[in-house]
């Protein structure tokens, strides 16, 4: 638990620092935007596992002003009902060649009797390695009714991005990553640390006039060690989403 309050605590902080800067920076004119997105997958994927039996529909909804970003997000797993609804507030901020967002999520679970809320403390640092590609890492720290210790999954990746026409956008991103004892306990029943995970996300997105956009993607994900689970599996799932950004 102390690790979390520890990163809440640089957060607030860096926050408020961030902010202050700004103000005595000048009154810059406030940016604001807002969109929706309906996202069809062929399974629910998180960090790799599988948490649905087939198809699910991801609808969200968000809101950014300056470099603070406010979404509501659900999944519906299409053969049953709505199972889970979050809350996430996010800040961005570029400082030298470092992107820093670092989030704060709320989870709430529904028709899962054995599952209760997870807060979860969220920190994505990214640097440029050239105009296409970036390297980035993911550190999660997750504590449930206040008292989870040092739950954690983190890991590295690279993002690519690049234009392929005017209007069309390739995207590709592998990561590798690992989680703490009580997470594994928590996830697999397997009481170590353990390197979790193995995945690639790609996706090409259409962008059409007044800000909507076509987004088909599709993700592979190993989890490598086999104490955790028996075996050596991998997941895919491929999607397509369609939203519109105001």
């Amino acid at each position: 638990m102390k690790y979390i309050k520890t990163a809440v605590v640089i957060m607030a902080l860096f926050v408020s620092s961030a902010a202050a800067d700004e103000s005595s920076a000048g009154n810059a004119d406030e940016t604001s935007t807002c969109g929706t997105e309906i996202d069809f997958n062929s399974k629910y994927l998180w960090h790799g596992s599988a948490y649905s039996g087939g198809a699910v529909l991801e609808p969200s909804v968000w809101v950014s002003l300056k470099d603070f970003t406010a979404t509501l997000w659900s999944n519906y797993e299409i053969s049953e009902n709505l199972n889970e609804a979050d809350a996430v507030i996010e800040y961005s901020h570029e400082t030298g060649k470092f992107l820093l967002e670092p989030s704060l999520s709320y989870y709430t679970y529904y028709h899962q009797p054995d599952s209760t809320p997870i807060i979860e403390f969220s920190a994505k640092i990214s640097r440029p390695l050239s105009d296409k590609f970036s390297l980035y890492t993911s550190q999660n720290f997750y504590f449930l009714n206040g008292d989870v210790g040092d739950s954690y999954f983190g890991g590295l990746g690279i993002d690519f991005e690049t234009g392929i026409t005017n209007s069309i956008k390739l995207s590709v991103s592998p990561f590798a990553g690992w989680g703490s004892i009580i997470y594994n306990r928590e996830n697999f029943g397997c009481s170590k640390w353990a390197f979790d995970l193995i995945s690639a996300d790609i996706s090409l997105e259409y962008a059409f006039y007044g800000g909507l956009y076509l987004k088909p993607h599709f993700t592979y994900a190993l989890i490598p060690d086999k104490t955790l689970i028996g075996d050596d599996r991998s997941n895919t799932s491929a999607g397509i989403a369609v939203g519109a950004e105001f």
